[in-house]
């Protein structure tokens, strides 16, 4: 179960007006402090105030991080030498088990050029699922232990046939499959698959009429991964792998097309693109806050989600240059044992406003 009022989530087309009424939470400019990836900073205020801002973006344990190590990037533009007269397998190291559909078109995100897609036609034989991939095959070191993928994607309905599944799913160089994003075109829901591949329901639903970002961190190190659908956490803290003998590195993230009747596959479809994988220079992966609201007494509250093992500490500012911590007590440490914990503040009445911040600390 998630932890928010709407358990849909929100496509990218509907986001602009949300960022104009953050800026505008701020009565100003956006704080320099503010990095691309920003930590992630709530407005508590009072009940008696004009508005109650919040900002739901991800957040790293520091303000400003180091680009990670691209190990492979694709925007699937003409100018890389991607072809939309041919099918993605068997361009610059795509590669195909299946003979579903999947190719390039054009312009599915406006303005943005060429995209990638699976699905639509099908396959010319009885098989129920295709996959694409290219090959990254990352061995985690000390100092890069944590991988983040990302891709931008829209699902589309069909309009004959059955209603199939598309899935991102994630092998180690062994070919075996750890865990999985699936869409659920029947539904519309969002189920995530660990390596014994049974369905998990997250709780999340998707729109058909609208593109989405998707993110996901592994830390091959804590064997724990993390996935964020438009900066809303889908899945989190969970097992990379189940067994000891799987071995923990990167094979690749592939695109996966199941049909959930062979003999009437639908004409569903998944665009995909900006697919990129990097290691990041990071010891954790970025946690999110999930808004809980005020409290009868005017106590504001919100969940953290992090990585099971991980120190946090959660402070707050008025005017982003003097940062107080609130919890734990200054001196005390706190454990994140179940990778989501409840933190209510308190003090919040005392304040018109404040921003919130949580860092991981060693």
């Amino acid at each position: 179960m998630n932890n928010y009022s709407d358990s849909s989530v929100e496509r990218v087309a509907n986001r602009t007006v949300n960022f104009e009424l953050m800026k505008n939470c701020f009565e100003g400019a956006w704080p320099e402090t503010i990095s691309k990836d920003p930590p992630a900073i709530y407005l508590r205020s009072s009940m008696n105030s004009r508005m109650l801002c919040l900002l739901l973006v991800l957040f790293t344990s520091v303000l400003v991080i180091s680009a990670g190590t691209t190990l492979y990037t694709t925007a699937f533009e003409a100018s890389e030498g991607y072809n939309g007269d041919f099918a993605l397998a068997g361009q610059r190291g795509w590669l195909a088990d299946g003979s579903g559909g999947n190719g390039i078109v054009t312009n599915f995100f406006e303005g943005f050029g060429q995209q990638a897609f699976i699905g639509f036609i099908p396959p010319t034989n009885s098989a129920q699922s295709t996959t694409l991939w290219t090959p990254i095959n990352f061995n985690p070191t000390a100092g890069a232990t944590i991988v983040k993928f990302s891709t931008t994607l829209q699902l589309f309905k069909s309009t004959t046939g059955g209603d199939d599944e598309f899935r991102w799913a994630v092998y180690n160089q062994a070919s075996k499959r750890m865990f999985s994003i699936d869409f659920f075109m029947s539904s519309q829901t969002i189920y995530y698959e660990l390596e014994n591949q049974q369905a998990t329901n997250t709780g999340f639903t998707f729109d058909v009429d609208g593109s989405y970002d998707l993110v996901s961190y592994m830390d091959f190190e804590r064997n724990q991964w993390t996935a964020f659908l438009n900066d809303r956490v889908i899945a989190n803290a969970l097992p990379i792998r189940l067994t000891n003998s799987t071995a923990l590195n990167l094979g690749d993230v592939d695109a996966v097309w199941f049909i959930n009747n062979a003999q009437s596959p639908g004409d569903n479809y998944m665009v995909f693109d900006d697919y990129t994988i990097t290691a990041e220079n990071i010891t954790s992966i970025p946690a999110a806050l999930g808004d809980m609201g005020m409290t009868p007494e005017h106590f504001y509250q919100f969940r953290v989600f992090g990585e099971i093992g991980v120190k946090y500490a959660i402070d707050v500012t008025t005017d982003f240059k003097t940062w107080d911590q609130l919890y734990p007590d200054p001196g005390q440490t706190f454990v994140n044992t179940d990778g989501s914990f409840i933190f209510k503040d308190t003090t919040a009445p005392e304040f018109s406003r404040g921003f919130y911040r949580v860092r991981s600390v060693p």
